[in-house]
């Protein structure tokens, strides 16, 4: 089983939650993927609630720090580390290009 690690900055608007809980149980479900949230360490606590308040925690595993260094396929605001997918939010309009590049990084 493959990771995916999702920048928590991605959690916030203009990141619409329904594409955000439909991209996290696409991957975990048919692309059989972990989904973890990368969050700093001082706002672990804020994003664990935000996204529990949010009902978008069911397909999130786990919250880890940048120090934790996982391994896996990124998706994320910036190209800072190799097999990542860009994107500055996570929306109806390009959920279904996001899954697509996941997935084809996933079979490499």
């Amino acid at each position: 089983m493959d990771t995916l690690i999702i920048a928590a900055t991605l959690v916030n608007p203009p990141t619409e939650s329904l594409a955000f809980y439909f991209m996290t149980m696409t991957t975990k479900s048919q692309l059989e993927m972990s989904n973890i949230l990368e969050v700093e360490d001082e706002y672990k606590d804020l994003y664990y609630h935000y996204i529990r308040n949010k009902g978008l925690h069911d397909y999130v595993e786990q919250l880890i720090t940048p120090k934790e260094n996982e391994m896996g396929i990124r998706l994320d605001t910036d190209y800072n580390f190799p097999l990542t997918v860009k994107t500055d939010r996570i929306s109806f309009q390009n959920v279904k290009n996001i899954l697509g590049q996941i997935a084809y990084l996933h079979k490499l």
